[in-house]
């Protein structure tokens, strides 16, 4: 999980100003043909690939991510109702939008692979 976490985390710091998107590298790599650090380069099928790697059913990961994907809008209004008064609304809001666009990316990535979404998403905790 923490290719999940280092991309989460580095939303914030995309924001005007900051690190540039393309620019950014993960600590730990997904693989694929290469190693992937880039933030801007990876893509859905490289974490497919990383879970074949390990002995993790590509088909299962697939469908995880579609899951997740599904699921995102409701993680994210569960996890805004619950984040103190004091949290910044800058940060929640850059990880917010970028939970959102990875989401997008990952539906139609899925649609594009014929992946569906089998579950009932309610299953994945925030």
């Amino acid at each position: 999980m923490t290719p999940l976490y280092d991309i989460m985390s580095a939303f914030p710091l995309f924001q005007r100003g900051g690190i540039p998107e393309r620019k950014a590298k993960m600590a730990m790599a997904l693989l694929g043909k290469h190693r992937q650090y880039h933030f801007a380069q990876i893509l859905p099928r490289h974490f497919i690939t990383s879970a074949a790697r390990v002995g993790f059913s590509p088909t299962v990961a697939a469908e995880l991510m579609a899951e997740m994907a599904a699921g995102a809008e409701r993680a994210i209004a569960r996890v805004s109702a619950e984040l103190p008064a004091t949290f910044p609304s800058h940060i929640g809001e850059a990880i917010f939008s970028g939970l959102r666009r990875q989401a997008t990316k990952i539906q139609a990535w899925c649609a594009s692979e014929g992946v569906a979404h089998q579950g009932d998403d309610s299953a994945i905790s925030v």
